[in-house]
Protein backbone atom coordinates (compact mmCIF):
# COMPACT_ATOMS: atom_id res chain seq x y z
CA UNK A 1 0.00 0.00 0.00
CA UNK A 2 3.02 2.27 -0.18
CA UNK A 3 3.34 2.63 3.59
CA UNK A 4 6.77 1.02 3.58
CA UNK A 5 8.85 -0.35 6.43
CA UNK A 6 11.29 1.54 8.65
CA UNK A 7 14.46 -0.33 9.64
CA UNK A 8 16.64 1.16 12.37
CA UNK A 9 20.29 0.26 12.91
CA UNK A 10 22.79 1.58 15.42
CA UNK A 11 25.68 2.74 13.27
CA UNK A 12 27.78 3.57 16.34
CA UNK A 13 27.66 -0.05 17.45
CA UNK A 14 28.97 -1.02 14.01
CA UNK A 15 32.01 1.21 14.48
CA UNK A 16 30.86 4.27 12.52
CA UNK A 17 31.82 7.65 13.98
CA UNK A 18 31.31 11.32 13.16
CA UNK A 19 34.33 13.11 11.69
CA UNK A 20 35.83 15.43 14.30
CA UNK A 21 38.62 17.36 12.57
CA UNK A 22 37.78 21.10 12.76
CA UNK A 23 39.74 21.60 9.53
CA UNK A 24 37.13 19.63 7.62
CA UNK A 25 37.23 16.25 5.93
CA UNK A 26 40.39 14.66 4.57
CA UNK A 27 40.74 13.83 0.88
CA UNK A 28 40.26 10.13 1.69
CA UNK A 29 37.01 10.87 3.52
CA UNK A 30 35.79 13.13 0.71
CA UNK A 31 36.44 10.52 -1.96
CA UNK A 32 34.75 7.85 0.15
CA UNK A 33 31.65 10.02 0.62
CA UNK A 34 31.30 11.24 -2.98
CA UNK A 35 31.73 7.73 -4.38
CA UNK A 36 29.06 6.46 -1.98
CA UNK A 37 26.73 9.22 -3.10
CA UNK A 38 27.57 8.65 -6.78
CA UNK A 39 26.22 5.10 -6.50
CA UNK A 40 23.05 6.32 -4.80
CA UNK A 41 22.58 9.06 -7.40
CA UNK A 42 22.97 6.52 -10.19
CA UNK A 43 20.23 4.36 -8.67
CA UNK A 44 18.02 7.43 -8.29
CA UNK A 45 18.69 8.47 -11.87
CA UNK A 46 17.59 5.08 -13.17
CA UNK A 47 14.44 5.20 -11.01
CA UNK A 48 13.54 8.71 -12.12
CA UNK A 49 14.05 7.74 -15.75
CA UNK A 50 12.02 4.53 -15.55
CA UNK A 51 9.34 5.27 -12.97
CA UNK A 52 8.88 9.03 -12.61
CA UNK A 53 5.07 8.82 -12.72
CA UNK A 54 5.05 6.10 -10.08
CA UNK A 55 7.41 8.14 -7.89
CA UNK A 56 5.19 11.20 -8.23
CA UNK A 57 2.19 9.16 -7.02
CA UNK A 58 3.85 7.17 -4.24
CA UNK A 59 6.41 9.73 -3.02
CA UNK A 60 5.02 13.19 -3.82
CA UNK A 61 7.18 14.81 -1.12
CA UNK A 62 10.17 14.34 -3.43
CA UNK A 63 8.61 16.93 -5.73
CA UNK A 64 6.90 19.19 -3.20
CA UNK A 65 8.39 22.65 -2.71
CA UNK A 66 8.59 22.92 1.07
CA UNK A 67 10.71 26.07 0.80
CA UNK A 68 8.03 28.44 -0.46
CA UNK A 69 6.40 29.08 2.93
CA UNK A 70 6.70 32.61 4.43
CA UNK A 71 8.44 31.34 7.62
CA UNK A 72 11.16 29.65 5.54
CA UNK A 73 11.70 32.80 3.47
CA UNK A 74 11.85 35.07 6.55
CA UNK A 75 14.20 32.67 8.33
CA UNK A 76 16.62 32.59 5.40
CA UNK A 77 16.55 36.39 5.08
CA UNK A 78 17.53 36.71 8.75
CA UNK A 79 20.36 34.22 8.27
CA UNK A 80 21.73 36.25 5.34
CA UNK A 81 21.54 39.44 7.44
CA UNK A 82 23.52 37.77 10.24
CA UNK A 83 26.14 36.54 7.78
CA UNK A 84 26.50 40.01 6.22
CA UNK A 85 27.03 41.43 9.72
CA UNK A 86 29.58 38.67 10.39
CA UNK A 87 31.49 39.54 7.20
CA UNK A 88 31.50 43.24 8.10
CA UNK A 89 33.44 42.38 11.27
CA UNK A 90 36.30 40.81 9.28
CA UNK A 91 39.13 43.39 9.03
CA UNK A 92 40.07 44.73 5.58
CA UNK A 93 37.49 42.59 3.78
CA UNK A 94 34.85 45.11 2.79
CA UNK A 95 34.88 43.72 -0.73
CA UNK A 96 33.49 40.44 0.67
CA UNK A 97 30.52 42.28 2.15
CA UNK A 98 29.87 44.06 -1.13
CA UNK A 99 30.11 40.84 -3.15
CA UNK A 100 27.79 38.98 -0.81
CA UNK A 101 25.29 41.85 -0.77
CA UNK A 102 25.36 42.11 -4.56
CA UNK A 103 25.15 38.43 -5.44
CA UNK A 104 23.32 36.81 -2.53
CA UNK A 105 21.78 39.15 0.01
CA UNK A 106 19.06 40.64 -2.18
CA UNK A 107 16.17 40.46 0.26
CA UNK A 108 13.45 38.05 -0.78
CA UNK A 109 14.93 37.81 -4.28
CA UNK A 110 18.14 36.34 -2.86
CA UNK A 111 16.22 33.85 -0.76
CA UNK A 112 14.10 32.77 -3.72
CA UNK A 113 17.32 32.30 -5.71
CA UNK A 114 18.65 30.07 -2.96
CA UNK A 115 15.55 27.91 -2.86
CA UNK A 116 15.27 27.66 -6.64
CA UNK A 117 18.92 26.52 -6.78
CA UNK A 118 18.22 23.90 -4.13
CA UNK A 119 15.43 22.44 -6.28
CA UNK A 120 17.05 22.91 -9.69
CA UNK A 121 16.31 20.00 -11.99
CA UNK A 122 18.09 19.08 -15.20
CA UNK A 123 17.20 17.08 -18.30
CA UNK A 124 20.32 14.90 -18.17
CA UNK A 125 20.76 11.61 -16.27
CA UNK A 126 22.10 13.71 -13.39
CA UNK A 127 18.49 14.52 -12.52
CA UNK A 128 18.04 12.13 -9.62
CA UNK A 129 16.96 11.68 -6.01
CA UNK A 130 19.35 13.77 -3.93
CA UNK A 131 19.99 13.91 -0.21
CA UNK A 132 19.36 17.64 0.06
CA UNK A 133 21.62 18.22 3.07
CA UNK A 134 24.70 16.19 2.25
CA UNK A 135 27.52 17.43 4.49
CA UNK A 136 29.91 16.15 7.14
CA UNK A 137 27.44 16.32 10.05
CA UNK A 138 25.26 13.78 8.21
CA UNK A 139 28.06 11.32 7.45
CA UNK A 140 29.67 8.63 9.62
CA UNK A 141 32.95 6.86 8.80
CA UNK A 142 34.69 3.67 9.89
CA UNK A 143 37.81 1.70 8.97
CA UNK A 144 37.03 -1.85 7.91
CA UNK A 145 39.94 -4.08 6.91
CA UNK A 146 42.06 -1.05 5.96
CA UNK A 147 39.22 0.31 3.83
CA UNK A 148 37.34 3.50 4.70
CA UNK A 149 33.55 3.16 4.64
CA UNK A 150 30.75 5.62 5.28
CA UNK A 151 27.02 5.84 5.88
CA UNK A 152 24.83 8.86 5.16
CA UNK A 153 22.22 9.94 7.72
CA UNK A 154 19.17 12.21 7.92
CA UNK A 155 17.32 11.97 4.60
CA UNK A 156 14.38 14.17 5.56
CA UNK A 157 15.26 16.76 2.88
CA UNK A 158 15.49 14.26 0.01
CA UNK A 159 14.09 15.53 -3.28
CA UNK A 160 14.37 15.14 -7.03
CA UNK A 161 16.97 17.61 -8.33
CA UNK A 162 20.36 17.82 -9.97
CA UNK A 163 22.95 15.50 -8.42
CA UNK A 164 25.55 18.27 -8.51
CA UNK A 165 23.54 20.16 -5.90
CA UNK A 166 24.55 17.51 -3.32
CA UNK A 167 28.20 17.49 -4.41
CA UNK A 168 28.59 21.28 -4.50
CA UNK A 169 27.04 21.74 -1.05
CA UNK A 170 29.13 18.90 0.36
CA UNK A 171 32.40 20.38 -0.88
CA UNK A 172 31.64 23.97 0.14
CA UNK A 173 30.37 23.03 3.60
CA UNK A 174 32.73 20.23 4.58
CA UNK A 175 36.17 20.88 3.07
CA UNK A 176 38.81 23.59 3.19
CA UNK A 177 39.48 25.94 0.31
CA UNK A 178 42.98 24.43 0.11
CA UNK A 179 41.64 20.92 -0.41
CA UNK A 180 39.16 22.09 -3.05
CA UNK A 181 41.80 24.11 -4.87
CA UNK A 182 44.28 21.23 -4.99
CA UNK A 183 41.94 18.28 -5.55
CA UNK A 184 38.66 19.46 -7.12
CA UNK A 185 39.34 17.80 -10.48
CA UNK A 186 40.27 14.52 -8.80
CA UNK A 187 37.13 14.58 -6.63
CA UNK A 188 34.75 15.39 -9.49
CA UNK A 189 36.39 12.88 -11.82
CA UNK A 190 36.14 10.17 -9.15
CA UNK A 191 32.44 10.94 -8.59
CA UNK A 192 31.70 11.01 -12.32
CA UNK A 193 33.52 7.72 -12.98
CA UNK A 194 31.72 5.93 -10.13
CA UNK A 195 28.35 7.36 -11.24
CA UNK A 196 28.83 6.08 -14.80
CA UNK A 197 30.07 2.66 -13.66
CA UNK A 198 27.05 2.24 -11.40
CA UNK A 199 24.69 3.46 -14.12
CA UNK A 200 26.16 0.94 -16.55
CA UNK A 201 25.16 -1.87 -14.19
CA UNK A 202 21.66 -0.51 -13.53
CA UNK A 203 20.46 1.30 -16.65
CA UNK A 204 23.14 1.17 -19.40
CA UNK A 205 20.86 2.88 -21.94
CA UNK A 206 21.38 6.16 -20.08
CA UNK A 207 25.08 6.08 -20.91
CA UNK A 208 24.17 7.12 -24.46
CA UNK A 209 22.52 10.35 -23.27
CA UNK A 210 24.29 13.46 -24.56
CA UNK A 211 23.96 15.16 -21.18
CA UNK A 212 26.07 12.49 -19.48
CA UNK A 213 29.43 13.84 -20.65
CA UNK A 214 31.95 15.00 -18.06
CA UNK A 215 31.85 18.48 -19.58
CA UNK A 216 28.07 18.65 -19.01
CA UNK A 217 28.52 17.36 -15.48
CA UNK A 218 31.20 19.95 -14.71
CA UNK A 219 29.13 22.80 -16.14
CA UNK A 220 26.17 21.69 -14.05
CA UNK A 221 28.38 21.53 -10.96
CA UNK A 222 29.48 25.13 -11.55
CA UNK A 223 25.82 26.18 -11.81
CA UNK A 224 25.09 24.48 -8.48
CA UNK A 225 27.86 26.25 -6.58
CA UNK A 226 25.97 29.51 -5.99
CA UNK A 227 22.99 27.82 -4.38
CA UNK A 228 25.38 25.54 -2.50
CA UNK A 229 27.30 28.55 -1.17
CA UNK A 230 24.10 30.19 0.04
CA UNK A 231 22.99 26.95 1.68
CA UNK A 232 26.41 26.67 3.32
CA UNK A 233 25.94 30.17 4.74
CA UNK A 234 22.66 29.04 6.31
CA UNK A 235 24.34 25.98 7.84
CA UNK A 236 27.26 28.06 9.13
CA UNK A 237 24.97 30.53 10.90
CA UNK A 238 22.85 27.73 12.36
CA UNK A 239 25.99 26.04 13.70
CA UNK A 240 27.26 29.32 15.18
CA UNK A 241 23.93 29.96 16.88
CA UNK A 242 23.89 26.39 18.20
CA UNK A 243 27.40 26.77 19.65
CA UNK A 244 26.48 30.13 21.13
CA UNK A 245 23.47 28.56 22.82
CA UNK A 246 25.67 25.77 24.19
CA UNK A 247 28.15 28.28 25.58
CA UNK A 248 25.37 30.16 27.37
CA UNK A 249 24.05 26.88 28.80
CA UNK A 250 27.50 25.79 29.96
CA UNK A 251 28.11 29.18 31.54
CA UNK A 252 24.84 28.98 33.49
CA UNK A 253 25.63 25.47 34.71
CA UNK A 254 29.15 26.42 35.80
CA UNK A 255 27.90 29.47 37.70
Amino acid sequence: DGAGVLVFECALQQGYLHPVDPEGLSLEQVLCAVNCMAKFHAIGSALVCKKLKSIELRHPYLLNNVYSSPPMIEGAKKVFDVYAEFLSCVPDQQDLVEKFTTHCQQGETGVNQLFSCMRRQVTSPFNTIIHGEFWEKNILFREEEDTLQCVVLDWKNAKIASATKDIAFFLLSSTTNKLRTEHLDQILTSYYTTFCEALECIHPELLDEAGLSYESFYDDYCMSTKGAFMQSVCVLIQEMQHLESQLHTDKKLSS
